[in-house]
Parts: structure tokens; C-alpha cells; sequence
């Protein structure tokens, strides 16, 4: 979706994609789907309306909305550790998919060395995998002959 869109996709865009009908964008599969998005688009322009306001007053801008942050509020927070309608995202990819040359997703000076070696030792456990899977081939042979 986000390459077809051309950019990054705000929760509310995922949402409507996985919350309404492929036929129909329109209609929504369930009541709370569709107040969920009424009250974040809502909340949203109570937001604007009010940072509107408070830079007419002279006041500075402030960041920008976040939206997450009211998605967050709008759906009665966490809830064993998840958010209603919300995916989860991983901040920075798995240690096993870090390539050593870019360790800027790391932190810290041993960083690469620490990722060389955790490469270097999944190296070491998928060929101990592999010989064991061939130890036991070699003795499932070995009984099947027998019989």
C-alpha cells in the first residue's frame, strides 16, 4: 500500500484498508470500525483547530500532530499489551537481519563485532543442524534396511 500510495502510511490509512470492504471503501465491516474513524478524524481536527487557534494567539507552533498518539487515546489505550485497530511496527529490524558494514541501527563502539559474531555463531548452529539432520537420515536408512 505504501508504494502505491507514494508514501508513508499513517495508522488510520491502515485501518481504513483493513477495516472496510474491498468492493465498497465506503462501508465499513463493523459499527466500532466506523466510530473509530469518525472519532479519530474528530479528535484530529479538535487538534488542528486548537493549534490553529493557539498560533493565531502569538503562541509557537509546537511539533506536529501525532497521530499514533491520538489513535493511542481514542482507542481506550493498551489493552494487554495492544492497541485496538493498531499494527505493530518493529522500531529497528531483528540482529539476524543487520547487515555488519551498516550498524547504525546499533548502538555503541563493538556494535559491527557484536554483530559479526552473532552471524558467525547462527552460521555455526544451522551447520550443527544440518550434520544432525544427516546423522539421523543416515540411521532411519540404516533401520529401514534392516527391516
Amino acid at each position: 500500500m505504501a508504494t502505491e500510495l507514494g508514501h508513508v502510511l499513517s495508522q488510520s490509512e491502515v485501518f481504513l484498508q483493513t477495516h472496510t470492504r474491498k468492493k465498497d471503501r465506503g462501508q465499513f465491516v463493523d459499527e466500532r470500525s466506523e466510530q473509530q474513524i469518525e472519532q479519530h478524524k474528530a479528535d484530529i481536527k479538535r487538534v488542528e483547530d486548537e493549534r490553529a487557534v493557539g498560533i493565531a494567539a502569538g503562541e509557537p507552533a509546537g511539533p506536529p500532530i501525532d497521530e499514533d498518539e491520538v489513535w493511542d487515546r481514542i482507542a481506550g489505550g493498551r489493552k494487554r499489551g495492544r492497541v485496538y485497530g493498531k499494527v505493530k511496527v518493529p522500531k529497528r529490524p531483528a540482529p539476524w537481519l543487520v547487515d555488519p558494514e551498516d550498524a547504525s541501527t546499533c548502538s555503541g563502539p563493538d556494535a559491527r563485532e557484536h554483530i559479526t559474531l552473532l552471524n558467525r555463531e547462527i552460521q555455526q548452529q544451522a551447520e550443527a543442524y544440518k550434520q544432525e539432520m544427516e546423522a539421523w537420515k543416515r540411521q532411519y536408512e540404516t533401520d529401514v534396511t534392516r527391516l
